[in-house]
């Protein structure tokens, strides 16, 4: 059994002998007062979990956007090429049919 001597003050109300040690921050707590400290550290991990899900979700709307984006610069350079190619195409097309009109008349 523990002597009076080994108990430590909870850190809220000194008064009160600590009964509890949180594993994290090492402090002790009398029994009213860890159950507040529990109730705290629940609701800063509510709020870090939530923030947790605010992140995610930003970074997987920002992805579909980088995508999005990605797939129309792609588009663009495609389509791009395609008007490129057809003045050549045409040009080769209009200088056969002069060819071939030249050698008709």
């Amino acid at each position: 059994m523990a002597s009076a001597r080994n108990k430590k003050p909870c850190v809220k109300c000194p008064k009160n002998a600590g009964i509890a040690t949180c594993g994290g921050c090492q402090a002790w707590f009398c029994t009213k007062h860890f159950i507040e400290h529990r109730q705290g550290l629940g609701e800063a991990m509510e709020r870090i979990g939530q923030q947790h899900d605010d992140l995610h979700k930003d970074l997987d709307e920002n992805n579909i956007g980088y995508s999005l984006l990605s797939q129309i610069n792609a588009w663009e350079q495609t389509s791009l090429s395609r008007i490129q190619e057809l003045p050549s195409s045409h040009e080769i097309v209009s200088t056969g049919f002069i060819i071939q009109l030249h050698m008709l008349a």
